[in-house]
């Protein structure tokens, strides 16, 4: 099966992709550095070429609760903007299933 894992340079990443591939999942990560896709999910992705069978999505903004109007706005645009980013890109090739990772923070 064909993963896409967000956040994979994140503690979840790290630890889980290792045990995906030891289960001969064929795992493809995306992340703002050292990844196979690299992208700031704020901003808008282009549409995946190819279909993925499974999406983890733990990439956001997370390990805080924001306390400013201006730490909102950024778990915001993370995590609630940068999720719907990303469900764009996928919308021409829809994934079976589809695992989100929240945070302690979800605006929205």
């Amino acid at each position: 099966m064909k993963v896409l894992f967000t956040g994979a340079n994140g503690f979840l990443g790290k630890n889980v992709i290792p045990l995906l591939q030891k289960k001969n999942f064929e795992v493809k990560t995306f992340g703002t550095s050292n990844a196979d896709y690299i992208f700031n999910i704020t901003n808008t992705i282009n549409p995946f070429k190819g279909k993925f069978d499974i999406i983890f999505h733990a990439a956001g903004k997370a390990h805080s609760v924001p306390k400013t109007q201006e730490e909102e706005s950024v778990f915001y645009k993370v995590n609630f903007e940068g999720t719907k980013n990303l469900c764009n890109a996928l919308e021409e090739n829809l994934p079976e299933y589809f695992v989100f990772i929240s945070t302690v923070a979800v605006y929205g």
